[in-house]
């Protein structure tokens, strides 16, 4: 966070003054989420991406990488993979969370889908 930020309080008066610097306060103090949820932010991201790292360490035959990139693989080659994953699936999370309403997660979590296949059983 910026030095500028650090000064401005975490809670803005709601008297009115029309002046610039209380307004960039303003905004500032909205735009600025709390620190405690940046931090769980951060910490979830690095854990996702740890977990993705780990993943192409031990999953994906680092010579498949090699022949595509046309040199040997190194470890950076790898976290840097990762990273592009971890960022993707957080990009595609974040869409598909806001492009989806309660409703329709309601309905597809809760909704009654009868198995037609399974065959009677002979009683």
């Amino acid at each position: 966070m910026s030095g500028l930020l650090r000064q401005l309080p975490t809670r803005v008066d709601s008297t009115p003054d029309s002046s610039p610097v209380t307004k960039h306060r303003r905004r500032a103090a909205r735009l600025d989420p709390p620190e405690p949820v940046r931090d769980r932010v951060v910490a979830l991201y690095a854990a996702l991406l740890a977990l993705t790292a780990a993943g192409a360490i031990l999953l994906v035959p680092s010579q498949l990488i090699a022949n595509k990139l046309g040199h040997t693989v190194g470890l950076i080659n790898l976290v840097t993979l990762a990273w592009l994953a971890s960022s993707l699936a957080t990009i595609a999370g974040a869409l598909g969370a806001g492009l989806e309403n309660g409703e329709a997660v309601r309905e597809a979590a809760y909704k009654y889908q009868p198995d037609d296949e399974l065959p009677e059983r002979p009683r």
